[in-house]
């Protein structure tokens, strides 16, 4: 994220100084032809000019933040006069192209300004989305005397903060830390899924039959439904990563898919004991072959992605025998059923992606995502009832546990789906972003129903209404691209810039790259912290240039300077009584 108030406070701190450096005269004496040579006319002018661009640059910015129209306006007019005077002086030194070609890459600072809008746009953003936590968690706490705002308006908050942070991340290429915060927050869903039944359930104990979300034996379901729905998710974006050779997003997803199966094999540890997870780890390592299938269709293998597919229905053969071995609650049968269905939907999904169809494999996805939760129910009622004693004789398939489930997967889902469609919106991919917005769109749309079956639809309508505002997600987005396209631009127009003072003279090519351009730009450009190197490179660049363009500066010697009081208005500083 990023704050106005973070750049402004090391920007103008940079560009003060360097407005100060440049804003001090030169007060020799007015007999001393020492100071009245054209080299010292030259520089003195290139420090006014240049101090002045860098103060203006600043405040003009902080007008536009602001909002602040009139004074932005007339920041913008002394702008255009301090960028005419500057293409003089550069034409008059190397001709009119050289100014034309001047003026054009100097012009591009318009994009500090583009990103100051999106800057700002993203804080509006923020801004909406703190205003949403708070009508949400309001409405919440309205409806149901056992739900605290203040625990609802945290959770909602951390969902925010992991939502974005992941994003970011995302945009920084920091595949690992982005793919570990979606998880954060895909686990987070399920600590509000719980407390919003268990709120509920205390509210209407008739309609659930005066039983808690939160029994042994729910929480085993849950704890299942929670680490199957996540592998299936991850599994299928790691083959898609995997296929499109971006092997830094690969690698991330093995991370949280290799964390994933040692928590299922701790589950099922602790229930049938360390051989038994020793064995589950062992047959579960199998999906290796989902991998193994990919390279093949990547490479045009049809043989070995038949032999891939082979591996995978022998792995549904072996891990059904050990589930139904270890409980004979568990058929044999089913499970076998069940994780065909899931081989067909992983490799279908991985097919349409690869065919470019995007909407079939998102939807694909989200059907093995909810058959996860089929499955975990399954497990879970078997398991229970194979040793009761162990979960109290508490019971799967409850109304209140239901609810929890129901919640849980919802707004798991909710949480995978609202990452996944802001990354691809930032990445540009419309296909798929459109996908993942037709699934977001159904998961409301079954939200707003539980919502409504509990509090009736006006509650429905206002929790739709408040929901939808996770619009300014995507918002938030639109402004991140903006903001980042602006500082690419401004990366290119210092480079180009850079280059341009190179080409003019073979002497600045060995000094203007390393003082004037990359460094003086960043320095602002980039909001890089300031170490007093900006007032040095504005001086120094000035002297090359009077060095190396004719001029003598034999015999110079600067005498008194003199500082700008700063409370004096803009209009005196920079009008007409100018006193450079």
């Amino acid at each position: 994220m990023r704050y106005l108030t973070k750049i402004l406070s090391t920007t103008a701190l940079s560009v003060a100084t360097i407005g100060a450096s440049a804003s001090m005269a030169f007060a020799a004496s007015p007999s001393s032809s020492m100071t009245a040579t054209p080299g010292v006319s030259l520089r003195l002018t290139l420090d006014q000019l240049l101090g002045e661009h860098a103060l203006v640059l600043e405040e003009r910015m902080q007008a536009l933040y602001s909002g602040n129209t009139a004074q932005y306006n007339a920041l913008t007019s002394i702008m255009n006069q301090d960028t005419q005077q500057l293409t003089q002086a550069v034409s008059s030194i190397y001709g009119s192209a050289a100014g034309t070609k001047f003026a054009s890459l100097w012009n591009q600072h318009m994009y500090f300004f583009n990103y100051v809008n999106a800057v700002k746009g993203e804080n509006a953003a923020q801004a909406a989305l703190t205003q949403y936590k708070n009508q949400f968690s309001q409405f919440l706490a309205g409806a149901n005397p056992n739900l605290s705002e203040s625990t609802l308006s945290t959770v909602l908050q951390e969902h925010i903060n992991q939502i974005t942070t992941a994003l970011n991340d995302y945009a920084q290429g920091q595949d690992s830390a982005a793919t570990q915060e979606l998880v954060q927050d895909y686990n987070l869903m399920y600590t509000a899924g719980g407390y919003l039944a268990g709120g509920i359930a205390k509210q209407f104990p008739a309609k659930f039959d005066n039983q808690s979300p939160s029994t042994p034996a729910v929480n085993l379901q849950v704890a299942l439904d929670q680490l199957l729905g996540e592998h299936a998710m991850i599994l299928e974006l790691a083959m898609q990563a995997l296929y499109s050779g971006n092997q830094g997003l690969y690698h991330a997803y093995m991370m949280q898919m290799n964390a994933n199966t040692q928590a299922l094999t701790q589950a099922i540890a602790s229930i049938y004991g360390t051989a038994a997870g020793q064995q589950f780890e062992h047959l579960w390592e199998q999906h290796q072959y989902f991998f193994t299938y990919v390279n093949d269709v990547k490479d045009g293998n049809t043989p070995g992605a038949r032999a891939a597919q082979a591996a995978l229905t022998q792995y549904k053969n072996q891990f059904s025998q050990f589930l139904a071995g270890a409980n004979p609650n568990l058929s044999e049968s089913t499970l076998s059923t069940v994780l065909q269905e899931h081989i067909n939907q992983i490799t279908t999904a991985f097919q349409d992606y690869v065919a470019g169809n995007d909407a079939a494999a998102t939807q694909e996805l989200m059907q093995d995502y909810n058959l996860m939760y089929t499955a975990g129910g399954y497990l879970a009622q078997g398991i229970v009832a194979q040793f009761p004693s162990k979960f109290d004789h508490t019971a799967t398939n409850t109304a209140a546990g239901n609810l929890r489930v129901d919640l849980d997967q919802l707004l798991g889902e909710h949480a995978l789906i609202l990452e996944l469609r802001m990354q691809a919106l930032y990445s540009g991919n419309t296909n798929l972003y459109n996908a993942y917005t037709a699934v977001m769109n159904q998961n409301t749309q079954s939200l707003t129903a539980a919502i409504t079956s509990i509090y009736g639809q006006s509650a429905g309508q206002k929790f739709e209404s408040l929901w939808n505002e996770h619009m300014y997600f995507f918002s938030y987005v639109t402004d991140l691209v903006d903001a980042n396209s602006a500082q690419a631009t401004l990366t290119h127009y210092k480079d180009a810039f850079a280059a341009f003072l190179a080409s003019a003279r073979s002497d600045i090519a060995r000094y203007g790259p390393a003082l004037y351009g990359p460094a003086l730009i960043a320095d602002y450009g980039n909001r890089s912290r300031f170490d007093g190197s900006s007032r040095t490179v504005i001086k120094d660049a000035t002297a090359i240039l009077v060095a190396k363009t004719g001029y003598h500066r034999s015999g110079f010697q600067p005498g008194r300077f003199f500082y700008v009081n700063k409370q004096k208005t803009l209009q005196e500083f920079y009008g007409k009584n100018r006193i450079f």
